[in-house]
């Protein structure tokens, strides 16, 4: 890894300054599986205080699919009981599972089911169940379909229950307004990054400011791409009480 490919990664990594055992982990998970962690198929990030590797369900999807035995998926289906009915249709209520099959050349499927209270950890699970749990079937199918390319490497949805997702340290006054305007990404209602760019919008001082950038950092429930995001704003708002 070049100077540069190692000052991206320490800026785009969630958990701060990697050492060098933790990028040669990631060197050789990418030698291992042609990802690419600059395209996001990969990240290097710690949790508990233990540096490690997790895939995205691109990463995922990628390398499952150049398997020549690879002959397609079935699903997602949810169910929102035990002893429900599987739908294709994302359910507006509770779920109770999702599963994700992964077909072979061969017509056998290898089938991967998440319950929901497995896995549910942080904003994101809350705000997105159908999606994350549909993420994590899946990425059990891929691993049990194709253990030689995937066996041991898991999904950042996946190990987000792995260690408790931290709590802001700070909760900004709501009416509160910067003496410098600032206008929050525009993007869906249901961001879940948007809590954040609110009360970021809504400090009122420097040390505000700090208290959420120290938040945002401790957040184990966010991933690599969403800390970046979150530090560019962090960094804009800071600037204007410099």
């Amino acid at each position: 890894m070049t100077e540069a490919d190692y000052e991206i990664l320490c800026n785009t990594c969630a958990g701060g300054k990697p050492p060098p055992f933790a990028v040669k982990l990631l060197e050789d998970t990418c030698a291992r599986s042609g990802l690419d962690w600059k395209m996001r198929h990969v990240y290097l990030m710690q949790r508990g205080g233990k540096w490690g590797v997790t895939l995205s369900i691109d990463g995922f999807r990628l390398t499952g699919s150049q398997d020549p035995d690879y002959g397609g998926q079935e699903g997602p289906l949810w169910v929102t009981k035990v002893d429900g009915a599987w739908s294709d249709i994302p359910p507006d209520g509770p779920i109770y599972a999702a599963k994700v099959g992964i077909k072979h050349k061969s017509g056998v499927i290898t089938w991967g089911v998440a319950k929901f209270k497995d896995y549910a950890a942080g904003a994101m699970w809350t705000k997105f169940p159908s999606t994350m749990s549909a993420k994590c079937a899946e990425m059990l199918a891929w691993r049990k379909a194709f253990p030689g390319r995937l066996g041991g490497l898991y999904g950042t949805e996946e190990m987000a229950q792995a260690t408790p997702a931290a709590k802001p340290a700070y909760t900004a006054p709501q009416a509160a307004a910067l003496p410098v305007p600032y206008s929050p990404a525009v993007g869906s209602p249901d961001d879940p990054l948007s809590d954040y760019e609110t009360q970021l919008g809504a400090a009122k001082s420097k040390d505000e400011v700090m208290a959420l950038g120290k938040a945002i950092a401790a957040d184990k429930s966010l991933e690599a791409g969403e800390v970046t995001r979150l530090h560019g704003i962090y960094t804009k708002v800071r600037s204007q009480y410099e």
